[in-house]
């Protein structure tokens, strides 16, 4: 299995112009899918990434009934023959999104039951609110130590104003508040274009969702079933597509991306501008070009339209070379630093003070070749691979499985574009 090799890195040349397109977007899927669960007919879904996340999805809804289907270019799902109130708790627990599936179920059953979720553990990431909502609109909750069922004999719309801004929490209250009889109004969401994706999806099965992309979100239930097939397409990766933006301030050249969504990449477009790489726009898509030497920058991070967490890991492997100082400030994960450690092993002068990590300019001299990495989470596996195509010698990425837990075909595609990678033998 791939997950148990390691990939190895080795100093790339410059990007020759290529265009590459990238994949769907796996926060929206996520959500898309659990939405299709909620159709009353079959729902086919363009541009679902074929993840690990997606097949462990398939996997949990066969054992209640659920048909999920991956082919090649699309999705079928059809949740007609849900079977069971309870969605196996060793798979729930291995995949932080499970919670979105608690829609779909108590719409066929009243109740749910399902493990707490997991992922990529930064501490904590409480589900609280998610918590909160059920309750808001009449839902019943029993939490043992690693499960928690959910009762809903009768779901009432009312105001849910969230305690703090929640990307997976704006999904989640969305997804059940259709459950709801009457209008749900909630405050203080999540503006990512993975909520108005999710939204577009509602509102195709004959739900009414308003404001979404704004921090007011209304949703009014649709009264009636809909009895017909449902097509939708997810939204491409911005946080793949933005790291490929950063690809040729590491190796020289340029890359064009044929599908990205220049909107939803406003704040690292204009970062990665600062930092001195042109980026333009045509017909072909957004290109990104090395155009001479990178500056430094302070990064401070925030929720949607704000720099993305999920970025500055990436963006930090971009500091380091950069010609003078940097720092990464995360106000959304203050524990989103497992890089650091890993890059001290490379030789890099990095100092993390709290949730503020400062990067010295001109790192990129000091980086070690020969060296063994751990990719602890997705995004910092990012970092050491994208750092490592820059060191001279091999570098060896290990722990892969939290890498190819967010891309496709990581190691293909930067194959195809000239880069020195492979995975081990």
């Amino acid at each position: 299995m791939l997950e148990e090799k390691f990939i190895i890195v080795e100093k790339s040349p410059a990007l020759e112009r290529k265009v590459v397109t990238i994949q769907g977007s796996k926060n929206s899927a996520l959500g898309i899918v659990a939405a299709a669960c909620l159709n009353d007919a079959e729902v086919q879904l363009n541009n679902v990434p074929d993840l690990r996340d997606f097949r462990i999805i398939r996997e949990m809804l066969r054992k209640n009934g659920i048909k999920f289907e991956m082919k090649e270019d699309y999705c079928l799902v059809d949740s007609s023959n849900c079977s069971s109130y309870q969605l196996d708790y060793a798979i729930t627990a291995d995949f932080r999104a499970s919670y979105y599936f608690i829609a779909p179920i108590l719409k066929k059953f009243k109740k749910v039951s399902l493990a707490f979720p997991g992922g990529d553990d930064f501490v904590s990431r409480p589900i609280d609110q998610h918590f909160k909502g059920i309750k808001k609109l009449g839902g019943i909750i029993e939490e043992s130590k690693d499960q928690y069922t959910v009762y809903a004999d009768k779901l009432i719309g009312n105001d849910i104003h969230f305690d703090l801004i929640t990307s997976g929490g704006t999904m989640n209250i969305m997804l059940i508040s259709t459950l709801a009889e009457g209008r749900t109004v909630m405050t203080n969401c999540a503006t990512d274009p993975e909520v108005v994706d999710l939204a577009k999806l509602l509102n195709k099965m004959g739900h009414r969702i308003v404001g979404a992309g704004t921090h007011k979100i209304t949703i009014y239930p649709s009264k009636t079933k809909v009895n017909k097939k449902i097509v939708h397409t997810v939204i491409p990766d911005r946080l793949i597509a933005g790291t490929f933006l950063m690809l040729p301030g590491i190796v020289g050249g340029e890359i064009t991306i044929s599908n990205a969504v220049p909107e939803h990449l406003e704040s690292l477009i204009y970062t990665l501008e600062e930092m001195g790489l042109q980026i333009s726009y045509s017909k072909e898509g957004l290109t990104s070009k090395k155009i001479g030497p990178l500056t430094g920058h302070r990064c401070v991070t925030g929720m949607y339209p704000l720099f993305a967490t999920d970025l500055q890991q990436p963006l930090t492997a971009l500091m380091l070379y950069s010609n003078t100082d940097s720092s990464v400030q995360d106000n959304v994960y203050y524990h989103r630093f497992s890089h650091v450690e890993e890059l001290s092993k490379l030789g890099v002068d990095l100092v993390r003070k709290d949730n503020i990590a400062y990067v010295k300019g001109n790192s990129f001299q000091k980086l070690k070749k020969g060296v063994s990495v751990n990719c602890r989470d997705v995004r910092a596996g990012t970092c050491l691979l994208l750092t490592a195509l820059g060191i001279d010698g091999e570098t060896r990425l290990y722990d892969i499985k939290h890498l190819l837990r967010g891309y496709e075909d990581i190691v293909g595609e930067l194959s195809n574009l000239g880069m020195k990678i492979r995975f081990s033998s």
